[in-house]
């Protein structure tokens, strides 16, 4: 079974609504990191906030963690990416209900929708449709 969708990359996913500003260290170590993309664990003296990414406009994201403290943060701007763009990124529609659960922490414990569609359809297709 193969999975020939066309990669998504993140410019094609924001909508332009942004979540929380960070701050602290996270704030700190993202400053450090000036234009690179990528864990902030880069800049860390011992490794540490490898689950922060400055994400790459031009790249789709890193696998959605379900761990706590893991984000993605705008390469331009010291802020989230909003729940919606996690919907997105995830394949989930933007207006799923989650029912009080953190989105990020449900999109990362989940198989993409589109993922399982293609799965469900090969099942069918190789061997419930010659039955």
């Amino acid at each position: 079974m193969g999975f020939n969708e066309q990669p998504i990359k993140f410019k094609d996913i924001d909508n332009g609504t942004v979540g929380k500003q960070i701050s602290g260290i996270k704030k700190e170590l993202y400053n450090k990191m000036g234009k690179n993309s990528g864990a902030l664990s880069k800049v860390h003296p011992k490794g540490n906030f490898f689950n922060a990414i400055k994400v790459n406009r031009n790249k789709v994201l890193n696998t959605i963690l379900a761990s706590r403290g893991s984000c993605f943060i705008y390469s331009d701007k010291a802020n989230e990416v909003s729940n919606e763009i996690y919907s997105l990124a995830g394949s989930f529609p933007i207006d799923y209900n989650y029912l009080n659960i953190d989105p990020k922490y449900l999109i990362g414990m989940s198989v993409p929708p589109v993922m399982m569609a293609q799965v469900s359809y090969q099942v069918y297709k190789q061997w419930l449709s010659k039955i």
